[in-house]
């Protein structure tokens, strides 16, 4: 395996479309926005709700695919093996916006329309892989950048920085995806 295909996978996996919830989540509560005066207990509250819902519980379902052979390897490789995987995983993501609606918060909005985003997201991918494959990658590292550009134009000061970066890991990601 040469390095540039190591390089690729670290950080297709660094950069999970699984991911991608929590981040935006990390992204608003440091960006200036009312939720970002929210209590650390309740922040803590919606990391660990985000991260279960939108990691733990989708990835909780692999050993159920490769039981069932829906799957043959984590990779997802065509277009068949993703439809379970993407409908389980916007089901997940629809209980997770559930969940964060009954939060007693009542200015946690900027977090329940970014995950509902990414729910739908998941939905519109699950569609369009019916007939090509794209990349779920792009498309999570593509709600990031939506989400602070978002923040910003609302005059919320997410920093330059995250939006620099973050244009920089879509580039990593594209790169990555193309390379693997």
């Amino acid at each position: 395996m040469n390095i540039s295909r190591v390089i690729a996978s670290a950080i297709s996996y660094t950069f999970h479309p699984l991911l991608m919830p929590l981040a935006g989540t990390f992204i608003i509560f440091h960006s200036g926005s009312l939720e970002s005066l929210m209590p650390t207990e309740f922040r803590k509250y919606i990391y660990l709700l985000i991260f279960g819902g939108t990691f733990v519980l989708p990835l909780c379902m692999l050993p159920f695919y490769f039981y069932r052979k829906t799957i043959a390897s984590a990779h997802m490789s065509s277009m068949q093996e993703r439809n379970y995987p993407l409908l389980s995983t916007f089901i997940f993501f629809s209980i997770t916006v559930y969940y964060l609606f009954r939060v007693p918060v009542s200015y946690i909005t900027h977090v329940i329309f970014f995950v509902s985003g990414a729910a739908l997201c998941i939905l519109i991918n699950y569609f369009v892989n019916l007939l090509w494959k794209i990349s779920s990658h792009a498309m999570g590292i593509g709600g990031i950048l939506g989400l602070i550009i978002f923040l910003r134009i609302k005059n919320i000061p997410a920093p330059v920085e995250m939006l620099m970066i973050a244009v920089m890991a879509a580039g990593l990601i594209a790169w990555a995806r193309v390379a693997l």
